[in-house]
């Protein structure tokens, strides 16, 4: 394994999937210079946070064949309005409702644990799992 600098990963990649936190200097890390970068075979994958990637630049990118494809897990806006709708409506971009990483298991342990807290908080005790925001 070799890690890159973004620019000379992006220019040598042909699938990029952004794994990150959103953070101040992780806000619109992928913009129109990146997505050119990419290039006409490029395609990018977000399974992270929407605000990830300036949706406008990737909306032209896919417009104009800067790059081949995006799939994302993930939208800036949720539920999908204005550029995140057109995004979900690009022909070259598959959109999964954020939970494309999801398993079958993952899901019941999670029902299980909603229950376990309503429980929990009926019967005057704090929840063992709290969403942070």
């Amino acid at each position: 394994m070799r890690f890159l600098p973004l620019p000379e990963l992006l220019e040598t990649s042909d699938v990029v999937s952004l794994h990150m936190p959103l953070t101040s200097a992780t806000r619109g890390i992928i913009g129109a210079a990146e997505l050119a970068a990419l290039g006409a075979d490029g395609i990018l994958v977000n399974t992270s946070r929407g605000d990830l990637v300036n949706e406008d630049a990737l909306l032209a990118a896919l417009t104009s064949g800067t790059i081949r494809a995006a799939m994302l897990d993930t939208l800036a806006q949720e539920p999908p309005n204005g550029v995140s709708k057109a995004l979900a409506a690009a022909s070259r971009c598959v959109v999964t409702p954020h939970s494309a990483g999801s398993s079958w298991e993952s899901w019941s342990r999670r029902c299980g644990n909603a229950v376990q807290n309503v429980e929990r908080v009926w019967a005057g005790l704090d929840p063992r799992w709290v969403a942070q925001p």
